[in-house]
């Protein structure tokens, strides 16, 4: 199921573990021993997994057979989700309705109601490839993550509600890839790491500072103590911020880790209307989230402010992440 990365005792990223192996669990349960798993994936994507597990199951006991292109329909929704004794699984979808919703006004007339005729008939799976196909894939994927900061905020909110629950640690967060939407969520989770806390005393950065992009918490200055985007201490508590090029260098790591499943992927992405480069990372995706959140609320405690997490919350969360 591919590499996670640690970013501390209590938080991994990943892939979907679906088809984790018996040494993925053993991993989960007796080296991570986590407590919660949280699903970042649409209904579709739930939809298409369960299917895609309800085919492999049927032809894997050999009495079946299924014609070509024809596939069994899940009921459930569930059949895929990989069963691990006192996990607690957390569904958190960034990409719900009214993400759908911003989605489905960008589409022209004709495809509105071709895509509202499709999901009243039935056919969710068709009627979402039309809206990937004409509204999802010509944002890119930088495009989608400024979509997401700003559809998805009651998500995003409920997401960090749980991590500020310390029983949800170890925890393990996931979409399909484990590379955009859980990426996004990886970068505000280190962003926020890597801000002062709430009561200090902080100068604003410089408009110039502000232009170059240079501060990955916009709002604080750099002080000793502090590392700058490019990854060059100022002082020796270096560890107070972390630098931009290392949550970018975290990102692409994804790249490489998905090629053993890269055909399995690009069956499912082509199957959703998503072209062959959204299985790549993005350049500049994480530049392009920081330069969002600095111009449009002052960084990543403004964001979570302005989407209604309490302060205690965002204490919380961070507390539980560096400490």
């Amino acid at each position: 199921m591919g590499k996670n990365h640690i970013y501390d005792a209590n938080c991994e990223r990943g892939q979907l573990p679906d088809n984790a192996s018996e040494s993925d669990r053993h991993r989960f349960a007796e080296e991570l021993r986590l407590a919660s798993i949280i699903d970042l994936r649409s209904t579709t994507e739930h939809n298409i997994a369960a299917n895609r597990q309800l085919t492999t199951q049927l032809l894997s006991n050999g009495n079946a057979k299924l014609l070509p292109g024809s596939q069994p329909r899940s009921i459930a929704n569930d059949e895929h989700l990989v069963q691990l004794p006192g996990v607690h699984r957390i569904m958190i979808s960034l990409a719900g309705w009214n993400f759908e919703k911003l989605l489905l006004w960008r589409l022209s007339w004709f495809n509105i109601l071709k895509a509202i005729t499709l999901l009243a008939s039935g056919y969710r799976n068709a009627a979402t490839k039309v809206v990937v196909e004409q509204a999802m894939v010509p944002r890119g994927l930088n495009g989608l993550a400024h979509d997401t900061l700003t559809a998805s905020q009651e998500e995003i909110k409920e997401l960090f509600r749980r991590l500020g629950d310390h029983d949800v640690y170890p925890t393990l967060i996931h979409c399909t890839q484990g590379k955009d939407r859980t990426g996004l969520v990886i970068i505000l989770l280190l962003l926020l790491a890597g801000s002062p806390d709430s009561d200090e005393d902080v100068p604003n950065e410089t408009k110039e500072e502000e232009e170059r992009g240079e501060n990955i918490n916009a709002g604080a200055g750099l002080r000793d103590g502090d590392t700058d985007v490019r990854g060059a201490p100022v002082g020796p508590l270096e560890r107070c911020r972390i630098p931009l090029s290392a949550i970018t260098r975290d990102y692409r790591m994804s790249e490489d880790e998905l090629i053993p499943e890269l055909e399995e992927r690009l069956a499912e992405m082509q199957a959703m209307g998503l072209p062959a480069e959204y299985a790549n990372c993005s350049t500049g995706f994480t530049e392009e989230v920081v330069r969002f959140l600095e111009e449009g609320y002052g960084g990543v405690r403004g964001y979570l402010k302005a989407i209604g997490v309490e302060d205690g919350v965002v204490e919380s969360v961070r507390g539980l992440l560096v400490a």
